[in-house]
């Protein structure tokens, strides 16, 4: 990693994209709940330029936490939730009241998984004590949130620097890393 004091801001629709990709889960989340035209633009060029890129350059892979199956289940549902006027934490306490929109959420997970279907992955799971340890460092070295500290420590972990998401202001502190966004 370089020794700048904040992150390099490079622009996933026209700037050339490297080899490994690390992507965050707001990219996917943006793809199924787009409500904002501009973002839903951006989306769905991304991913036809991360799909021309997997079938144009054998090496190009998107990385990510397997934890990023699980986190979309949990959008997906809170989604549900807050759409029907409902807390999150509904989940918890009375998850009973999920049960009428689980058709919806699985429809919208088998989207999720087709837009990952087709790209060249490499998918790291947490059977690794180094991974975790890398993760905690992240989360407590730059006061992330657990979420984006799993996906920026697992992109330290397999040394790579290149991060994709719609969350700036979250990873724009993060010295060393090119984080790669649609503005």
């Amino acid at each position: 990693m370089t020794s700048s004091s904040i992150a390099t801001v490079r622009n996933i629709l026209r700037d050339p994209l490297p080899g490994k990709l690390f992507v965050d889960t707001n990219f996917f989340k943006s793809m199924i709940f787009a409500n904002n035209p501009a973002k839903e633009s951006a989306c769905k060029y991304f991913l036809k330029r991360l799909r021309d890129e997997t079938e144009n350059n054998p090496k190009f892979l998107i990385g990510f936490n397997t934890v990023i199956y699980y986190e979309m289940y949990i959008a997906l549902a809170h989604h549900q939730l807050k759409k029907h006027g409902m807390s999150k934490n509904i989940m918890i306490s009375d998850p009973q009241k999920l049960k009428p929109y689980i058709a919806t959420i699985k429809r919208q997970y088998d989207l999720f998984l087709e837009i990952l279907k087709g790209l060249r992955k490499v998918e790291i799971s947490l059977k690794d004590g180094k991974l975790m340890e890398k993760i905690l460092e992240t989360q407590t070295n730059y006061r992330l949130q657990y979420a984006d500290a799993f996906h920026l420590g697992t992109m330290f972990f397999a040394n790579e620097k290149d991060f994709a998401s719609f969350d700036v202001a979250d990873f724009k502190q993060i010295p060393g890393i090119n984080l790669w966004c649609a503005y």
